[in-house]
């Protein structure tokens, strides 16, 4: 009997510690995953989904006459595929945990030019990804000790609107939010316009489209700071600089502040994410730009005429 006893005594000890290392292996691995699925169809954006509109100074959901019929002519042109990280380690509202979810098309492999597009994308958000979710285990270990609630869980989000479409030109804005403590997430836009250059995708400078020598700049930021000063953008001077009403942060635009751009069917979209041209609280603006607005711009050959339909083909 004392010989069980002896070695219950041994044995017990040993359970308890390979039962600690199960419950906390699964308590990790409960917290620290992968995961990457096909959900649905993306379609072509619409009209609705691009142009924000604001009301009284706050952005306001866009509802032009025709959208519920643009809304039942939407056409998919992608399969979405969402991916998922989550990573650290929390335990009864302490600890640090990192979450990253990104919704972002794959097309059809029709062609070696839409096949790379893929390739582009499965990649660049694979590697953001990895780094946003980075676990700073001192963080974690600190938060275990004395939590703090904007440290709980930091959050990194990306969807993703499809422009145009086809088997040689691909024009996306990506919608990216980051919460890493502090009052509010933090919300700006990516776009990504990729034209097939012998097989390979290359991404699209706005330059690119314009005859250089055209004046193409100055007529765009006219035409983009008369539309935002329409739509209310706080931080555009007034045309009447004069008004003892007006905001005091004023910015001018240039060139340079047309790098978030898209190019669907019919126009040239740029975009602006919080802060750039108007508060917080105003959200985004977006202009567009007719096609017709910018032909005495564009080139013979110039890219712009990939996206238009009734121009395919004809470079």
């Amino acid at each position: 009997m004392q010989f069980v006893l002896n070695q219950l005594g041994r044995a017990v000890p040993a359970g308890v510690a390979v039962c600690l290392l199960l419950v906390c292996g699964g308590v990790y691995w409960g917290q620290n995953y992968t995961t990457v699925s096909r959900a649905g169809d993306i379609t072509l954006a619409v009209e609705a989904d691009l142009a924000m509109a604001h009301e009284d100074g706050v952005q306001a959901h866009a509802t032009p006459a025709n959208e519920a019929a643009a809304r039942e002519s939407r056409r998919s042109v992608a399969t979405k595929i969402v991916t998922k990280r989550r990573a650290g380690l929390g335990l009864v509202n302490r600890g640090h945990s990192t979450v990253y979810e990104a919704t972002f098309p794959e097309f059809p492999s029709t062609s070696s030019f839409l096949r790379d597009v893929n390739r582009i994308l499965g990649t660049s958000h694979s590697s953001d990804m990895a780094e946003f979710t980075t676990v700073d285990w001192s963080l974690v270990w600190d938060e275990l000790r004395t939590p703090t609630w904007s440290n709980r869980e930091w959050s990194g989000i990306v969807t993703t609107d499809v422009l145009c479409a086809t088997d040689q030109a691909v024009s996306l804005l990506e919608h990216r939010s980051e919460y890493t403590g502090g009052a509010h997430p933090n919300p700006w836009f990516v776009s990504r316009n990729f034209i097939d250059d012998h097989g390979k995708a290359r991404e699209l400078k706005l330059a690119e489209l314009f005859d250089p020598s055209s004046g193409w700049a100055d007529q765009l930021t006219l035409y983009c700071s008369n539309d935002l000063r329409r739509q209310g953008a706080s931080y555009l001077a007034p045309l009447d600089d004069t008004d003892p009403n007006a905001i005091t942060r004023m910015v001018t635009l240039d060139a340079d502040d047309f790098r978030t751009f898209g190019l669907s069917a019919t126009a040239l979209w740029i975009f602006f994410g919080p802060y750039h041209v108007g508060t917080y609280a105003e959200g985004n603006y977006s202009v567009k730009v007719p096609y017709e607005e910018l032909e005495r711009f564009l080139t013979a050959d110039s890219p712009a005429r990939l996206f238009r339909p009734s121009e395919r083909g004809s470079r």
